[in-house]
């Protein structure tokens, strides 16, 4: 008769065991996706929308189109929306029908005073820089293209071309060089800091 208890224990043992594994198991795997968060930088309190915030325009000169939904700015223009700033000599706004903000293209004087976009993305983290001779932002997709001589800098990133298309909310970067041009990249390397 002892030997169905001696398989009993054992069939016990086995069952702790394997609770024990399985607990161990949840545990490394939640460990592992908080780590990957953390190295990848995926920021999980998200800043508030600048997309909630007004819009705050300086200018020399303005010319609106209500009938069109476009306003045109020109000379030292600058625009504030939350943490985004642009900086421009001259910048058309479109609007839709509902008076919100759908496209901003912003042109530089001149390729040494170009247009400029910043905006902080992360909190606890520098602002994404963008420097073109003609930027577009627009605002319902929550991208920005730089044509002609666009330069992105994001954390100490840097990257340089022709053409770059931000896409803001995902990060993703897609670029290219004139003809006879290479991109130039300066990319470093993550420092990764645990507890």
């Amino acid at each position: 008769m002892s030997y169905p208890v001696k398989t009993n224990r054992t069939q016990n043992r086995q069952k702790h065991s394997d609770a024990v594994k399985s607990r161990l198991w949840a545990c490394i795997h939640q460990l592992a996706i908080f780590l990957y968060l953390s190295i990848v930088g995926i920021n999980l309190w998200a800043l508030p929308s600048d997309a909630e915030q007004p819009i705050h325009i300086k200018a020399d000169k303005a010319e609106m189109a209500q009938k069109d939904g476009t306003a045109t700015y020109l000379g030292n223009v600058r625009l504030d929306r939350g943490t985004m700033r642009v900086n421009a000599e001259k910048m058309v706004i479109e609007l839709n029908e509902n008076d919100e903000l759908t496209r901003l293209t912003a042109r530089g004087k001149n390729q040494n005073i170009q247009a400029h976009f910043q905006q902080q993305v992360e909190v606890n983290k520098p602002d994404v820089q963008a420097d073109a001779d003609v930027i577009i932002y627009f605002a319902d997709k929550d991208k920005i293209e730089l044509r002609g001589n666009a330069h992105l800098t994001q954390d100490e990133n840097e990257l340089s071309g022709e053409l770059i298309i931000y896409d803001v909310r995902t990060g993703r970067v897609d670029a290219s060089a004139s003809p006879g041009e290479k991109l130039d990249i300066i990319f470093q390397p993550a420092a990764v800091k645990l507890p």
